[in-house]
C-alpha cells in the first residue's frame, strides 16, 4: 500500500491531485491541520502549475484515449482541493493566477457544446451515452458549475447547471451538497 501511495503522489495526472484531496481531507477528519496546509500549500506549484497550463489546459488527460472522461475527472479534483482549501490561509481559487478557474473556462465552450471536443474519447462517460459532435456527455459537471457559480459569483456557471443535459437542475439531489449561493 505505501509503495502505491507515492506511486500516486509523484504521478502528473489526475491520481495526484486525488492524492492531494484524499490526503487533505483524512487529516482535516484526524485533526492534522499542519497536514492540511502542507497539503494545499503544495498543490499550487506541484498540482496546478505543473498540470494546468496558464490556457487551461489539462495536457497528461488530453492525452488519454478517454481524455473527457478525464478532463472532467482532474477539474473535479482541482474544484475539491479548493473546497479543502478553504480551510487553510491558501486560497487556491485565486493562487497561480487562478488556473483552476482557467481550466473551467476552457472546457466551457465543449460543456455548452459550442464546440466539439478535440481529442480522442473512446468509451462513452456516462452509461448508454456516447460523445458525439451533437452529443456530448456532460451531466458530471454539476457540482463543479456550482462550486464555480458560488466561488466566482458568476452566473455564468449557474445558468450552464440547467443546461446540462439529463440533469434537473431544480430537483436534483447534488443541490443538498452544493447549494446554489443566494448572493
Amino acid at each position: 500500500m505505501v509503495r502505491l501511495e507515492k506511486k500516486e503522489k509523484k504521478e502528473k495526472n489526475n491520481h495526484a491531485v486525488w492524492y492531494d484531496v484524499q490526503t487533505g481531507f483524512i487529516a482535516a477528519h484526524i485533526g492534522n491541520m499542519k497536514l492540511v496546509d502542507d497539503t494545499v500549500e503544495a498543490s499550487i506549484s506541484a498540482r496546478i502549475e505543473a498540470q494546468i497550463t496558464t490556457d487551461g489546459q489539462l495536457p497528461q488527460e488530453l492525452a488519454r484515449v478517454n481524455s473527457w472522461s478525464y478532463n472532467e475527472f482532474c477539474i473535479d479534483a482541482f474544484f475539491h482541493l479548493g473546497i479543502l482549501a478553504t480551510w487553510t490561509p491558501t486560497n487556491l481559487w485565486t493562487a497561480a493566477n487562478s488556473r483552476i478557474r482557467t481550466a473551467l473556462d476552457w472546457q466551457l465552450p465543449y460543456i455548452e457544446l459550442e464546440k466539439q471536443w478535440p481529442a480522442q474519447q473512446v468509451l462513452p462517460f456516462i452509461s448508454n451515452c456516447t460523445i458525439e459532435p451533437d452529443s456530448q456527455c456532460i451531466g458530471s459537471y454539476f457540482d463543479v458549475l456550482r462550486i464555480a457559480a458560488n466561488v466566482y459569483n458568476n452566473s455564468t456557471y449557474e445558468d450552464q447547471i440547467c443546461k446540462l443535459p439529463g440533469i434537473d437542475c431544480l430537483n436534483n439531489v447534488l443541490n443538498l451538497e452544493y447549494e446554489k449561493n443566494q448572493n
